[in-house]
């Protein structure tokens, strides 16, 4: 797989979820004890929602795409 350019572009989105995960719980994660007091929730978290909802998208719509491009490396 490492020859095919969608399973590269999957492995970088999942990289890309995981930083966000860690940056999520790094610094927003440590005041969820004011979010019922808060709203909306703080920007940082749903912008931190987004991205990951975005990323795990693109993980899936990529993971199905390398079934149609693995014959371009067998």
């Amino acid at each position: 797989y490492v020859g095919n350019t969608q399973f590269l572009l999957k492995m970088a989105a999942v990289a890309l979820a995981g930083l966000n995960m860690a940056w999520f719980h790094s610094t927003t994660y440590r005041r969820i004890d004011q979010w019922d007091e808060d709203m909306p929730p703080p920007a940082a978290a749903r912008l931190a929602g987004l991205v990951s909802l975005v990323t795990w998208t693109v993980v899936i719509f990529l993971g199905r795409w390398i079934g149609f491009t693995l014959e371009t490396v067998f």
